[in-house]
C-alpha cells in the first residue's frame, strides 16, 4: 500500500526498517515487554494487555500518537498504561480459586484464534491449559480448512484440554485429534451448557482457560466461570 499513496508513510513493526519498532521482546505471564525504538529515542515498554500480538497493535498506536504530536517522553508510559476497554476481547481475570480465564469470546476468525491460542500457551506456561472454542462464521469455502487449522494449532501448542462447542465447530475437534504427537485431549460438546458441565467436572485450581468463538454465545461459558457456577 505504501507504493500506492502520495501520503507520507510511517512504517511500524518489528522489521529493522520500521521507523517505530520493538526490540528485545520478552513475554512474562503472557504479557509483552520490549524496547520501543523511534527516531525520537528509545524507551522500555511493559504492556498491561495480554498476547504477543499486542506488540504490533501497540506499535501502530505509538506511530499514530507520535504523528499526532504526543511527546516521546510521554509515549512509553502511555503504552504501558493501556488496558482492555472492549468487553470480551482478551479480558484476563483470576478467580478466587486460582483459575485464570482469558475471555476473548466476542468474535473469532482463524488469525485471531491463533493469536489467542498463543496467548493461552504463554500465559499458561507451567500450568494446565484449557481451550473452549466455538464456531467461526463467514469463512465461506475456507470454513472447514480454517476450523481444522485451528484444531491442529491447538494441539501443536500443547494445550492440555480442548472443548469444542457445537457441531458446526466439529472440524476444530477433528483437526486437533488428528495430531498424533499431541498429549492432550479434545471433546466435542453440543452447546454452551455442556461445555460448562465439562469444566465443572474437570477444572482445577491453577488452570488457565481460554474461551473464544464467533458471536456464538460462547461468552455464556465465561459468564458461568465469572459467576463461580463452575467450581473445581
Amino acid at each position: 500500500m505504501a507504493a500506492r499513496t502520495s501520503a507520507r508513510v510511517v512504517l511500524a513493526g518489528e522489521a529493522p526498517d520500521a521507523s517505530v519498532r520493538a526490540s528485545s521482546v520478552v513475554l512474562t505471564a503472557g504479557r509483552a515487554s520490549y524496547t520501543l525504538v523511534t527516531p525520537q529515542g528509545e524507551a522500555p515498554v511493559r504492556l498491561g494487555i495480554a498476547g504477543r500480538h499486542q506488540v504490533g497493535n501497540s506499535l501502530l498506536a505509538a506511530a499514530v500518537a507520535l504523528e499526532c504530536g504526543l511527546p516521546f517522553k510521554e509515549l512509553a508510559d502511555a503504552l504501558s498504561e493501556l488496558r482492555v476497554v472492549s468487553a470480551r476481547r482478551m479480558d484476563v481475570f483470576d478467580r478466587a480459586d486460582g483459575v485464570t480465564v482469558i475471555d476473548d469470546s466476542y468474535n473469532a476468525n482463524p488469525a485471531s484464534m491463533a493469536a489467542a491460542l498463543r496467548a493461552l500457551a504463554a500465559t499458561g506456561a507451567g500450568r494446565r491449559t484449557v481451550a473452549v472454542l466455538g464456531y467461526m462464521a463467514e469463512l465461506g469455502a475456507y470454513e472447514r480448512d480454517g476450523h481444522e487449522e485451528v484444531g491442529r494449532l491447538t494441539a501443536e501448542l500443547g494445550v492440555d484440554r480442548l472443548v469444542v462447542v457445537g457441531e458446526p465447530a466439529a472440524p476444530i475437534h477433528e483437526g486437533a485429534s488428528a495430531v498424533a504427537t499431541w498429549g492432550g485431549e479434545s471433546v466435542l460438546v453440543t452447546d454452551q451448557g455442556a461445555a460448562v458441565a465439562v469444566l465443572r467436572r474437570e477444572l482445577r485450581p491453577g488452570d488457565v482457560v481460554l474461551v473464544k468463538g464467533s458471536r456464538y454465545r460462547t461468552w455464556d461459558v465465561v459468564d458461568a466461570l465469572r459467576s463461580g457456577v463452575v467450581s473445581p
